[in-house]
């Protein structure tokens, strides 16, 4: 008898220390997830920028961040979170490139840790600090829901850059495609002030806007599209199922044969047109003769230099990336240039 009652008792005390850890492990977990909302919770509110007159509203609830800059809503999805560090990410895809692109708002403590003000650090690497200004009230609350269009809703986020203007569908300029996170939250097209539509000079903020992507290749570009002379090669017919933004029948050089020929370079040359079509867009009338004559130069003295096909994808890639960063500061609010 003494035997078993012994047995019963150890085995009650391993079913109790089994239970004490599985609530560790949940009280653990609780903390974690505790912390997760507290750090994000923190920086919700209006916040002003310390050089410019500008207000950036942060929304928390559901998981989901709301984000405005003045009066343009800035859809984004919520990333990693550091409580340690008191860091929160906001993601998205550049539409126009498919790249994911990450904007961190860190907790800037005073030396008497009574307070903070916000360090927002774009994903080109501009900074903007913001003091606070109020919690987020109902006024905000109602404002915030005014601003957000229903079209943008759940969709793709556009290129950080600008405060607001999205670039036209398909345009290689940092569009933002809303990058699904942890916290499974879609976020609309926003710009941000850096390359794309949105992120901006003084303020990193560029907000890129929804942009539709796989959309019809824009015309061929007056400066990227050359006419083929008396001596030019037999015309050359796009391969079947794709073509670039020049009509191929026309070449008249060897890497506009090369871009005909691969499936890869059609698919730059598109981009770039959608970049430049996008620059173009934003481009202020004064200075469209400036961006047209840099990319007759670019066509000239870097594409049409190219023998291989592998120099035609640098000499694109590069070239779209300079379209995409200049369109971002174009994007960006007059005060932040």
């Amino acid at each position: 008898m003494a035997d078993s009652t012994n047995a019963s008792s150890v085995s009650d005390q391993k079913l109790n220390i089994g239970e004490r850890k599985v609530h560790v492990q949940e009280t653990d977990r609780g903390f974690v997830r505790h912390r997760f909302t507290c750090a994000v919770e923190n920086i919700t509110g209006v916040w002003k920028a310390t050089d410019e007159d500008t207000l950036m509203t942060i929304e928390y609830a559901d998981n989901q961040v709301k984000l405005l800059l003045n009066d343009t809503f800035i859809p984004v999805t919520l990333g990693d979170v550091d409580p340690e560090n008191g860091t929160v990410n906001f993601k998205g895809t550049i539409a126009a490139t498919g790249k994911p692109a990450v904007w961190t708002v860190r907790q800037v403590w005073n030396q008497d840790k009574t307070s903070f003000t916000l360090m927002m650090t774009m994903h080109d690497g501009t900074q903007e600090a913001f003091g606070f200004v109020r919690k987020i009230s109902t006024d905000d609350l109602n404002r915030i829901a005014n601003l957000e269009v229903p079209a943008t809703r759940g969709t793709s986020v556009a290129a950080v850059g600008a405060q607001a203007a999205a670039p036209a569908p398909t345009a290689a300029t940092p569009e933002i495609v809303p990058a699904t996170d942890a916290t499974a939250q879609t976020a609309d097209p926003i710009k941000v002030s850096a390359p794309a539509d949105a992120v901006t000079a003084s303020m990193p903020i560029e907000v890129p806007q929804v942009v539709a992507v796989n959309t019809p290749a824009p015309a061929a570009l007056d400066a990227q599209t050359t006419a083929a002379s008396p001596s030019a090669a037999p015309a050359q017919a796009p391969l079947a199922g794709f073509a670039p933004s020049f009509d191929c029948s026309k070449v008249s050089s060897g890497p506009e044969r090369l871009i005909c020929s691969s499936q890869e370079l059609s698919q730059l040359d598109v981009e770039l047109g959608q970049a430049y079509k996008s620059l173009m867009e934003d481009t202020p009338d004064a200075e469209k003769a400036g961006t047209k004559k840099d990319q007759v130069e670019w066509r000239k003295k870097d594409r049409d230099a190219c023998s291989t096909a592998d120099c035609v994808a640098k000499a694109y890639q590069d070239r779209i990336a300079e379209l995409n960063t200049e369109d971002m500061h174009q994007r960006k609010p007059a005060e932040f240039k």
